[in-house]
């Protein structure tokens, strides 16, 4: 396996074919089946899928760092899969009455401004942020907050965590904005 220089984070290696890297391939191809499932109601299989792309998110980013693959590749691929299985599941959830529009809009636009800022800083600065812990959270409580909308969670429990993960996501855009400034600056 070739190697990069050290870019302060671990070894960067310049290949796609690491563990971290499948795993996000993964949860990206696991976005199709799961808006099919979601679509057509088969919520166990909808809901093991869920489970299946949160456990994959969290495994990517800590073996990469255990075994030392972080990768350019990996920085872009983990928060792209990230964002095209939420985009799919919120938007097929909207369309199947589970979830309002007003839930979807700060969701999608938050990972298009993130999307939209990463390659402007990617062409100018030749620099890819990579993921965060506020960004990492909010995706967490995002999925979260859609399991238990899809399972049928009552009001209780489902609008305090609707609150917190509006929350999460907009901190996590501020501070991804704050560090894309602050790289922009330097």
């Amino acid at each position: 396996m070739s190697q990069q220089k050290s870019n302060g984070n671990g070894v960067v290696h310049k290949t796609f074919w690491s563990i971290s890297n499948l795993l996000s391939l993964s949860r990206l191809l696991l976005t199709i089946p799961t808006c099919i499932l979601v679509w057509n109601g088969s919520r166990e299989i909808a809901v093991v899928l869920f489970v299946v792309a949160a456990i994959t998110d969290y495994l990517d980013g800590w073996l990469a760092r255990r075994l030392n693959q972080i990768s350019d590749v990996g920085k872009v691929l983990d928060p792209l899969a990230d964002k095209v299985y939420v985009a799919g599941v919120v938007v097929t959830m909207l369309m199947q009455n589970i979830i309002p529009l007003w839930l979807v809009i700060p969701v999608v636009a938050r990972d298009l401004l993130i999307l939209i800022g990463g390659i402007y800083l990617q062409r100018t600065k030749g620099v890819i942020l990579p993921s965060n812990w506020t960004g990492k959270w909010a995706i967490g409580f995002l999925s979260l907050t859609l399991l238990i909308i899809y399972l049928g969670g009552n009001g209780v429990l489902v609008h305090p965590l609707v609150v917190l993960t509006l929350v999460m996501l907009g901190l996590s855009l501020f501070l991804y904005a704050r560090r894309m400034i602050e790289t922009i600056g330097s």
